[in-house]
């Protein structure tokens, strides 16, 4: 009911947040669905109940709510009891559906992609063209709010082909399609690699006329009084660009794509080669050595995906310090690292 991802457990927590939220947004018009039964495993299964309502919101503004109550049976009581309760806050009466992407094609509302102008102004600006980006840009389209999406390298989808060879996705396709339609098509793999990714990225954008402004980085961002929340001096094609916007977001990820080595006392004294995640391109300079791959999250398997002979490890104590870095040649090194 309040558009923000909010999770409550225990049955006295919700119904107090359950009667807060009545209280603010007076939900009313209540209509159920038929019900149906989830079943997720041969063994386990339960009874949903769709149903739709309305609420108040923030300035007068009518929400259209979808929520799902969920029943398991009650072992004390003869009967069955709530088990699950969510609830979701769809779109506003007459402002468009955000899943709904006809009024892209109907008219273009987002702002000009024209280097004529040296001062844009939009309702949103949006910083980083990856997943979060792009699918937030497509939604705002879908409301016909004007926006311009910014990008600083200047190919769609770098996030991805910019790094080692083998990078790939390691969720299923389907939980990494953009909005309104499947970015990506049956015969793709289920776990995609980077260039497939840049592929459906690049498709969506033309497919769903996204305003994004590539190679342009972002100077100087300053708040401001009124309707303009913020200044934002971008470069783009050696050209300066002045976008003024109510509402800035930033969706270029949580740094892990920046390199974070970690320090290992006397390393200098190994004289193999070390490398991290942000400088390994591919294993073809080590085909036929060994070497040691620490950690064991997606960087690490993929970079040992080329069956080389290395040995993946998930973490290192301070009992396998002595016989792995002597190995090595590394001494000194006592620190632990837990992926």
């Amino acid at each position: 009911m309040t558009g923000q991802i909010r999770t409550f457990s225990g049955g006295e927590r919700i119904r107090e947040q359950w009667a807060s939220y009545c209280k603010e947004r007076n939900p009313h018009d209540f209509k159920t669905q038929k019900a149906r039964v989830s079943r997720q495993t041969p063994s386990s299964s339960w009874i949903d109940v769709p149903f739709t309502f309305s609420t108040a919101q923030q300035g007068g503004l009518v929400g259209n709510c979808y929520g799902i109550i969920s029943f398991v049976p009650d072992s004390e009581r003869a009967g069955w009891k709530v088990w699950m309760l969510r609830t979701t806050l769809e779109n506003f009466e007459g402002y468009g559906h955000p899943d709904d992407p006809s009024p892209i094609f109907r008219t273009p509302t987002a702002a000009t992609n024209s280097s004529s102008q040296c001062e844009h102004r939009v309702s949103v600006l949006i910083i980083g063209a990856g997943q979060s980006g792009l699918s937030l840009a497509g939604r705002l389209g879908a409301l016909s709010i004007p926006y311009i999406l910014l990008e600083k390298e200047a190919e769609i989808g770098y996030s991805w082909t910019g790094k080692y060879d083998g990078v790939r996705q390691h969720t299923i396709k389907e939980m990494n399609n953009l909005p309104f339609d499947r970015t990506y098509s049956a015969c793709d793999p289920d776990f995609l690699p980077a260039k497939t990714v840049a592929e459906g990225f690049e498709n969506y954008v033309s497919k769903y006329c996204i305003n994004i402004w590539l190679a342009a980085e972002v100077e100087e961002c300053l708040t401001s009084g009124g309707e303009i929340g913020w200044i934002v001096n971008v470069r783009r094609g050696g050209e300066q660009y002045v976008i003024k916007a109510r509402h800035l977001v930033l969706s270029m990820g949580a740094g892990q794509s920046v390199p974070n080595p970690p320090k290992i006392p006397n390393a200098s004294s190994f004289k193999g080669t070390v490398l991290d995640i942000g400088t390994f391109k591919n294993s073809s300079p080590w085909k036929g050595k060994k070497g040691v791959v620490v950690g064991s999250a997606t960087g690490a398997h993929d970079g040992s995906y080329s069956q080389l002979p290395f040995f993946l490890l998930q973490s290192i104590s301070e009992s396998t310090d002595k016989v792995l870095l002597n190995q090595l040649n590394v001494i000194g090194y006592s620190q632990k690292y837990q992926d």
